[in-house]
């Protein structure tokens, strides 16, 4: 599964100096907002000066867009290779396929949760974050059409109205307001997380039948 920090971490084709103002970046703006984090604080968390930060990243902006690019280009293509694998192995039906996208996807959000707090800030404040980030998944929409047609031709009990931006929307949708609850509003849910995923899978066949 991928994992952006870890993967900054261990490029060795990153100067040492620009890795820290990555992380630093991560840290902080997912603590506390990218507009409330100043480059003085950039600094002091990642240990180097002020003028180290301008080396790498023109400007603060730079730097936010260097922290959440990899989430926005790896969200939908990952799990589309990882799928294509994965369906010459499963019987290929809508159950499966939901539960193949839900827990897949899940586990990334897991393990890039700072960067993708970061990124659902951003959406929501920023129109150019917003476009770009529906501008890449509007690249991925032929797979999630072949996918839905797929689907539609076993007779699923799909709605046969459905459009392949409907069929997007519906399944990142569950899963990104999951996520968001539990990492941006703290909600407590006294199911377990196997369960409330479970929970997602059967609301968004419902959804798309």
């Amino acid at each position: 599964m991928e994992n952006i920090k870890n993967d900054w971490i261990s490029d060795k084709n990153i100067p040492n100096g620009k890795r820290a103002v990555l992380l630093a970046g991560l840290t902080l703006f997912s603590a506390q907002g990218f507009d409330n984090t100043s480059t003085s604080e950039l600094a002091a968390e990642a240990q180097v000066s002020e003028a180290t930060i301008y080396k790498y990243f023109k400007t603060k902006y730079d730097l936010l867009l260097a922290i959440i690019n990899p989430m926005i280009a790896n969200f939908i293509p990952k799990s589309a290779l990882a799928l294509q694998s994965e369906i010459k192995e499963i019987d290929f039906t809508l159950d499966t396929f939901v539960h193949f996208f839900v827990q897949n996807r899940w586990d990334f959000l897991k393990q890039n949760y700072e960067s993708i707090q970061i990124l659902i800030t951003e959406i929501l404040t920023d129109s150019s974050i917003k476009r770009l980030f529906v501008e890449t998944m509007n690249i991925h929409t032929p797979f999630l059409k072949n996918i839905l047609l797929h689907l539609l031709e076993q007779n699923n009990n799909l709605n046969p109205k459905l459009t392949a931006d409907d069929f997007a929307r519906t399944i990142i949708g569950f899963l990104l307001t999951y996520f968001m609850q539990v990492n941006l509003f703290d909600i407590e849910t006294a199911k377990t997380e196997e369960q409330t995923l479970a929970t997602i899978e059967i609301q968004i066949i419902r959804a798309l039948t």
